[in-house]
């Protein structure tokens, strides 16, 4: 029992740093374009996909980097990887919203709720296994104290 909260209580510290991690990430990229940013509209060319291992815990569910192709306001076309990995496959050809940097338009990310399932996926996750980890603390004090009485 011990070894069971030990592993969730480790796996939700991994989560809540990962997400805070790409949420950091997120808003440092939100903040480095500032209110000049550029709006576009960007197509998927490819995706990479990427596993993070957590070590003996196992690997997370793959993530989607999608690779993203945009013309720029002097209509150069431009194409950039998305720092924010998606749970879901975007597939190619589907059409994304960008803001970029008019003066460094590799300086892009994609704009608005895309990119943001990874977030929601691992926030439900964290969400759900504090709950078993409260929820077996409960359990192992309830059993705890039965075998006192």
């Amino acid at each position: 029992m011990l070894q069971f909260v030990l592993t969730a209580v480790f796996v939700v510290g991994c989560l809540a740093y990962i997400v805070i991690h790409y949420r950091r990430q997120a808003a440092a990229s939100h903040a480095a374009l500032g209110p000049s940013a550029a709006r576009t509209t960007g197509t998927i060319v490819s995706v990479q996909t990427r596993v993070l291992d957590l070590g003996p815990q196992g690997p997370l569910p793959p993530l989607n980097f999608p690779v993203v192709r945009f013309q720029d306001a002097a209509g150069q076309p431009v194409t950039f990887q998305s720092a924010i990995g998606w749970t879901r496959a975007p597939k190619a050809g589907q059409s994304v919203k960008v803001a970029y940097d008019p003066a460094d338009p590799q300086n892009a990310r994609l704009d608005g709720h895309e990119g943001r399932s990874f977030h929601v996926a691992a926030t439900v996750a964290l969400v759900f296994l504090a709950f078993v980890v409260v929820l077996g603390l409960a359990v192992a004090a309830f059993l705890y104290q039965a075998v006192q009485h």
